[in-house]
């Protein structure tokens, strides 16, 4: 794991951590050994494909997608590519 990572991994934590302060679905899961890291707000895991979407969208909005072939920016293709 890089540096920066582990920086980016601990930061959302800890934003988890203060999210579940107000809200009892995410304190819950977290409270879980299981516990996923990307949860939505009613504390269950965020879906794959709504990755997927979300990662599309700020490609395209940032200039990076603008292929014919939207696979070139699919999570798996970007996971490779570091």
């Amino acid at each position: 794991m890089t540096a920066e990572l582990k920086i980016e991994l601990l930061r959302w934590q800890r934003a988890q951590r203060l999210q579940a302060l107000g809200n009892e679905a995410v304190a819950k899961a977290l409270a879980r050994p299981d516990a996923h890291v990307l949860l939505t707000d009613e504390g269950k895991a965020v879906k794959e494909s709504t990755i997927a979407k979300q990662i599309k969208f700020r490609a395209r909005r940032a200039g990076v997608a603008l292929h014919d072939d939207p696979t070139l920016c699919s999570p798996p293709r970007i996971s490779r590519s570091s």
